[in-house]
């Protein structure tokens, strides 16, 4: 039986002395693997047959993003069937849980300027209602992440009908 095997078998009766010993050997055993895959990938050299005949589980690279990092979406506009109505549409971002969209019929470049219109899960169809008709208004978009808000998207403008 191994090394690990053993302190796992021997910490499942809740003695911290076991528990710490297991922690350690999995840590132990943690680093020795990565070694090895880093070995591995050495000597494979990109070569993606090499690689999968190491008998290592592939998986996707994650990638961890951090504010600043963060997508923004590219949105468009049209007409709505109603008057008084836009359709704001994007494509959905990888990694995000919702969108946040604002608007303004003033200068788009006075941040105090902007008002929350809502907040949605997606963003693949979204209504805004009861405009001014003949009235320019801007729009924007950004992806809510784990990791925080991403930016704005560039602001679009649209005249309501």
């Amino acid at each position: 039986m191994g090394r690990l095997q053993r302190a796992v078998d021997e910490s499942k009766y809740h003695d911290s002395q076991k528990i710490k010993y297991r922690n350690q050997v999995r840590d132990e055993t943690k680093q020795v693997l990565r070694k090895i895959a880093n070995y591995v990938q050495l000597v494979a050299a990109g070569n993606i047959l090499a690689l999968q005949s190491s008998g290592f589980n592939f998986q996707k690279e994650r990638r961890t993003l951090h504010p600043g990092q963060l997508p923004f979406p590219d949105i468009t506009l049209k007409h709505g069937e109603r008057r008084g109505s836009i359709i704001v549409k994007a494509r959905a971002l990888a990694g995000a849980g919702s969108y946040e969209v604002q608007l303004t019929d003033k200068d788009p470049n006075v941040e105090a300027n902007w008002a929350g219109y809502c907040n949605v899960k997606t963003c693949s169809k979204i209504n805004i209602n009861d405009l001014v008709s003949g009235q320019n208004y801007w729009i924007r978009m950004r992806g809510i992440f784990s990791a925080g808000a991403g930016d704005w998207s560039t602001p679009v403008t649209i005249m309501s009908l």
